[in-house]
């Protein structure tokens, strides 16, 4: 089995990376994969060998509207240069650019195709955002139906691509990405390091648009008032962090709310906290509310990604809609106030993940989404 998989991700020539160690690790599912990945033009990015039968490639484009061309020609490149290897299969990042790609290098060689959905792009918000989103979206119009198999990463997506698309429930494979859950901390000692008297929240993420953390910053004004022993914890970087800096400062809030550069070892941190926040306004499934409930810290966050799935109002986490201040900063002011419940949620933490897959049985998983006998495209109802 030979796999040809389209990406934008420019973590895979990160060698510490999350993503790279994940690409490797299906490199042993499989004969070979080729990794093709929008690059500029300018950027130095090499063809690397990055697993014993696992390679990357920067598509080195000059404009972006050219990344389509660019990588289908390293695509059909790689398939022409190992026809005797004829079981081919094509997979791709997302339904939009890397799904318009691979649709098209699957069907000239009459090859399966697996589109992977890892955000919640059907959501109202996800539109709403930009109109580059609304294009993404008309994509996916053209890319599911041609799909062989699609794999998302929440029931979410799931079902919305299911009403939408009125796609059979056997071509959605659920299979979220793979969250170490079998670390451990000291709550107690990391607790005192970091001080007990305060309560202290934490988020973790990329400082974007979507992530909405102007909403966090809202809500904790709003539960200062009350309580001014709050701490919000911002752990990470993005475009949107100067500005959020700012905002902070103007309201007068540099005492309760700090922002921390990013680390991929999140650990001390979820054990510092007494709760994690996510304030995104869609996801596609949210790896943070996992790897903070697998530690014993119980999850705030809005109704997005595994959001009433995983994570489950008032029995290990509290949930609020998206973008609703007052119901956020509420349920903030309820974990503070209220001991028992808090207790509660802790307890329950990680009980609710424990059928979570292993590292093995996600990978087991992952070569089972790869079993093809032929290329078929989704069946509907």
């Amino acid at each position: 089995m030979n796999i040809i998989m389209f990406s934008t991700d420019q973590k895979m020539w990160n060698m510490e990376s999350d993503v790279r160690k994940r690409i490797i690790g299906y490199g042993k599912l499989v004969d070979q994969l080729h990794v093709i990945i929008y690059t500029q033009r300018g950027v130095k990015r090499e063809k690397e060998k990055i697993g014993d039968n696992v390679c990357i490639y920067p598509t080195k484009t000059r404009f972006k509207i050219s990344y389509f061309f660019d990588a289908y020609k390293i695509g059909k490149n790689i398939i022409n240069k190992n026809q005797k290897n004829n079981q081919w299969i094509i997979t791709t990042q997302d339904p939009f650019e890397t799904g318009l790609i691979g649709s098209c290098i699957a069907r000239k060689y009459k090859l399966p195709l697996i589109i992977q959905a890892h955000t919640d792009f059907l959501s109202l918000e996800f539109k709403k955002e930009s109109l580059k989103n609304r294009i993404r979206v008309a994509m996916a119009r053209k890319t599911i139906p041609r799909a062989s198999r699609i794999r998302v990463v929440s029931e979410r997506i799931k079902q919305s691509i299911q009403k939408k698309y009125g796609i059979k429930e056997s071509a959605i494979v659920v299979l979220p990405i793979y969250v170490d859950s079998t670390k451990r901390c000291d709550r107690n000692e990391i607790k005192k390091e970091f001080g007990s008297d305060i309560f202290k929240v934490m988020m973790a993420s990329r400082i974007t648009k979507e992530k909405n953390i102007k909403l966090a910053i809202d809500a904790i004004s709003l539960v200062k008032g009350k309580h001014s022993n709050i701490r919000l914890l911002i752990v990470g970087d993005g475009p949107e962090r100067e500005s959020l800096e700012r905002y902070v400062e103007e309201r007068g809030l540099k005492k309760n709310i700090i922002f921390i550069e990013w680390t991929n070892n999140l650990t001390p941190y979820y054990c510092a906290a007494d709760a994690l926040l996510l304030t995104s306004n869609y996801e596609g499934y949210g790896r943070t509310p996992i790897e903070a409930l697998s530690l014993g810290t119980p999850v705030i966050m809005t109704d997005v990604g595994c959001a009433g799935w995983i994570v489950k109002h008032d029995e290990n986490g509290l949930i609020s809609p998206v973008k609703n201040t007052e119901v956020l900063s509420g349920n903030i002011r309820e974990l503070i106030e209220n001991k028992e419940q808090y207790n509660r949620l802790v307890n329950n933490t990680k009980t609710s993940i424990k059928n979570l897959s292993s590292k093995e049985e996600f990978l087991n998983q992952m070569k089972a989404l790869f079993d093809f006998k032929e290329a078929t495209r989704v069946d509907k109802v």
